[in-house]
């Protein structure tokens, strides 16, 4: 493979310099626009002089990206010494957790998203389990970790802001032990715990794909260990109730199964659902309801360029509807073929090609989708290529603009301006992860670790 990393660096550089000049001007023109309303939440509350402490968080936060990532692409290897496996599973957990908890207290996050999570959480307390309809797009699982975290409100004195994003630092702060567990790398759970996108999409954000993450790793552990069917399919059915897209792999994990086999494995599936959701199966459009959802078309990558070209810049909605048509029927295309053409490859990195796939043709997109792929990154050592780094520089900005919005007043991140800026932004991570696919498809597997 051709070194593209002076080429990386080039843009990285040039990406992280636009972006400050970016941000000091956005802070120049719409600094004075104080919004007092939006800055009574959470810590800023408490805080004398609201103004300087939103000022103070923006630059903390941004400060402490950067330390993350220095840390992230430096060069250092812990030593293969220094504790048992079952002392540096610990030790990495804690660290992991103590790397999250600290921005996830900091800042409240996107006012949108963490609302609705404590909305979600005040159904299930008012007894409402199967509301959560009305306000996500997800099963029930997501609603009782959310209830599980009133726990930490009530007897920790938690903020709720805080609280609701406990699920996801806490199987993020699990995911560098899964890796150790599937590569016997500390390196490799090292990088994990220190990748910046992660912090900001779990600890910031407050999302819970660390969640579906989690236990999709736990189930390809299984299968490569070769343990119990029914409890692979047990730990994918968790996935999936937690977001529905693994779904989507499920072609891939059938190939390479015997139909007995299959049959096993979804009744593992089936019985976690079953568990989880029986008090609302009956509900209308419960249980096909969250498979509908495809993230958020025209915001980024393909369907954000063909929104600008067609329906901003031409005007022709009804063009850029057939177009969103035609990339989902691609986009099942892509899915089904790379299930085939993998089908006799690892099942880490057939999964590696599906969310490579994934990423370059979904009709959707959503922030936390970079998460997705950054394990996989690490694990198949891309962490200091040109993949890792313009998705870090892309979400960075994403999130550092919402963590802008009081300063801003009325600027939203769906602002129109905004959102130009992100879509060409998101060209940048799309590319690279297209030649990623490309060179899997080429090579036929990742050839390597």
């Amino acid at each position: 493979m051709k070194d593209s990393r002076p080429v990386s660096h080039f843009i990285s550089a040039s990406l992280f310099l636009a972006f400050f000049i970016y941000s000091a001007y956005f802070l120049l023109i719409y600094g004075n626009r104080l919004n007092t309303d939006m800055m009574n939440n959470g810590l800023r509350s408490f805080w004398p002089g609201m103004e300087a402490w939103v000022w103070t968080s923006y630059f903390a936060a941004a400060a402490y990206i950067i330390f993350i990532s220095c840390l992230f692409f430096s060069k250092g290897h812990p030593a293969q010494h220094a504790a048992t496996p079952l002392k540096f599973c610990a030790y990495i957990f804690f660290a992991s957790f103590i790397i999250r908890a600290i921005p996830a207290g900091f800042i409240f996050g996107p006012d949108t998203d963490i609302v609705v999570f404590q909305k979600a959480r005040q159904m299930a307390l008012n007894g409402n389990w199967c509301g959560i309809r009305e306000i996500m797009p997800y099963y029930l699982f997501e609603q009782y970790m959310l209830y599980l975290t009133s726990l930490a409100d009530k007897f920790l004195n938690m903020p709720g802001y805080f609280s609701v994003k406990l699920p996801g630092i806490l199987f993020d702060s699990l995911i560098p032990v899964i890796i150790h567990k599937l590569t016997g790398s500390r390196d490799h759970s090292v990088k994990y715990a220190l990748n910046p996108v992660s912090v900001m999409v779990s600890a910031y954000h407050g999302m819970f794909d660390a969640v579906t993450i989690f236990f999709l790793l736990l189930c390809f552990y299984l299968i490569i260990k070769n343990k119990n069917l029914f409890l692979q399919g047990a730990a994918y059915g968790l996935a999936f109730q937690s977001k529905p897209w693994p779904a989507l792999f499920s072609p891939s994990v059938f190939l390479r199964m015997k139909p007995a086999q299959v049959l096993c494995f979804l009744s593992g599936a089936l019985l976690t659902f079953i568990v989880f959701s029986f008090i609302c199966l009956g509900s209308p459009g419960y249980v096909l309801g969250p498979l509908s959802y495809s993230g958020i078309s025209g915001f980024g990558q393909v369907t954000g360029v063909l929104y600008i070209l067609l329906d901003r810049m031409l005007h022709a909605h009804a063009a850029y509807n057939a177009s969103l048509l035609a990339v989902k029927i691609v986009f099942i295309a892509v899915i089904l073929w790379s299930a085939y053409i993998s089908r006799a490859w690892g099942v880490m990195e057939a999964f590696y090609l599906f969310l490579l796939g994934f990423y370059v043709f979904s009709p959707g997109f959503s922030q936390q989708y970079n998460l997705w792929l950054m394990p996989f990154i690490i694990i198949f050592n891309d962490e200091t290529g040109p993949l890792m780094k313009s998705l870090l520089v892309y979400v960075a900005a994403v999130y550092f603009t919402h963590i802008l919005y009081p300063l801003s007043g009325p600027v939203h991140i769906m602002n129109r301006d905004l959102r130009q800026i992100f879509i060409f932004l998101s060209i940048i991570p799309w590319w690279f992860a297209f030649n990623r696919w490309r060179e899997m498809i080429k090579n036929k597997g990742t050839n390597r670790p």
